[in-house]
């Protein structure tokens, strides 16, 4: 409720021409990667003979890979704003536009359903989804949006209009590790730091904003696990309007 009768008040004052408020607007573009390669192992591997004759195995184990690249397929209208001297906020100039990125997704696996080891188990395997590893093409909107206490900039697939989603993964029958995700399902992206200094001196026309991370993971379920690194990368470009 503070926060609500805080925004009105702004507002309020900003109508009146009280408040120190600075906008800008931007058509905005976005291109980017994202990477992973891991591995999956799993234990308590074992194989029988024609005779029903067990024979313990060592743990089994295999790769997967995904490179994605991602690219706006058109620009999308911004406007920043700041009131007070707080953080630069970033919306859509238009109600309900959103950024639509295309996704490239390519993906190589070794592994069985659910980033298990093939050959672990007799019969491993059956029932799987039929394989479908290589490239994907898929485009999901999105929307830029700045930190409320940061002076960075960052985006998230949106639903809807409306929600945070996280797209579905493409491929059916091309397992991850479980150390692993796919791009879409990340809940968290890299921010770009902003300066409100260039933002909102119009002699700047273009404004590049980079935000990358980097890491490593490791996950174990029961019998099965995983390690994997990935790397993220994105560059926002804003071009100002009129």
């Amino acid at each position: 409720m503070c926060k609500l009768l805080a925004a009105t008040a702004a507002l309020t004052l900003l109508a009146c021409g009280v408040a120190e408020a600075r906008t800008a607007r931007f058509n905005a573009t976005m291109k980017g990667s994202y990477s992973t390669t891991g591995t999956g192992t799993e234990s308590g591997c074992f194989s029988v003979d024609a005779n029903d004759k067990v024979t313990q195995l060592p743990p089994q184990s295999g790769n997967a890979s995904e490179s994605d690249s991602i690219a706006s397929t058109r620009s999308y209208g911004v406007v920043v704003t700041s009131l007070f001297g707080e953080p630069p906020s970033v919306g859509p100039l238009k109600l309900n536009r959103l950024l639509p990125l295309r996704v490239t997704a390519t993906r190589t696996s070794s592994l069985g359903d659910h980033g298990s080891a093939r050959g672990c188990r007799p019969n491993s395997g059956v029932g799987d989804p039929t394989p479908d590893c290589g490239t994907k093409v898929r485009t999901y909107p999105a929307s830029v949006f700045g930190a409320p206490r940061q002076r960075v900039f960052g985006y998230q697939f949106i639903r809807n209009n409306a929600f945070i989603t996280q797209p579905p993964d493409p491929f059916l029958g091309c397992s991850l590790s479980i150390a692993q995700q796919w791009y879409g399902s990340l809940l968290e992206h890299p921010l770009a730091r902003v300066s409100a200094s260039r933002l909102f001196n119009p002699r700047v026309h273009t404004i590049v904003l980079t935000g990358r991370r980097s890491g490593r993971r490791t996950r174990t379920e029961g019998e099965v696990s995983g390690t994997a690194t990935f790397s993220e990368r994105f560059t926002l470009t804003l071009k100002r309007r009129g």
